[in-house]
């Protein structure tokens, strides 16, 4: 189950970053530079169904509008930077795997680490 969730995971974010850079090349000349990327994955210490729920609101508390989400990810816009986070079921059920992905030509790393506390802070024990 475990390769499942991360293959699945992978080839998510390798869809999103196919979108954003064909997005990107489309309004940018040829020889741009490609957007910054930042990624994390961790574990947050609570069941699945109870990660998804704080995925919209965690970007709303970073100043992130959500543009889409489904039944296990959320993706939103801030200035030109572009973030999603995907909830993942791991092994044991009692942990989620959290990945957080950010791309843009703003300051990506501050995005991802300002996103990904506000997660770890929802669910500190």
């Amino acid at each position: 189950m475990k390769n499942s969730v991360l293959n699945t995971t992978f080839k998510t974010l390798l869809l999103i970053l196919a979108a954003t850079s064909a997005g990107s090349s489309l309004i940018s000349p040829c020889m741009a530079q490609a957007p910054q990327v930042s990624f994390s994955q961790l574990m947050i210490p609570v069941a699945y169904d109870k990660c998804i729920p704080h995925l919209t609101a965690a970007f709303g508390e970073k100043g992130y509008a959500v543009e889409q989400s489904g039944d296990r990810w959320s993706m939103a816009i801030k200035g030109s930077n572009r973030a999603v986070m995907i909830c993942g079921i791991s092994e044991g059920k009692s942990e989620t795997q959290l990945t957080i992905f950010v791309t843009g030509p703003g300051n990506v790393d501050d995005d991802k680490n300002g996103i990904q506390a506000e997660m770890e802070r929802r669910f500190r024990r």
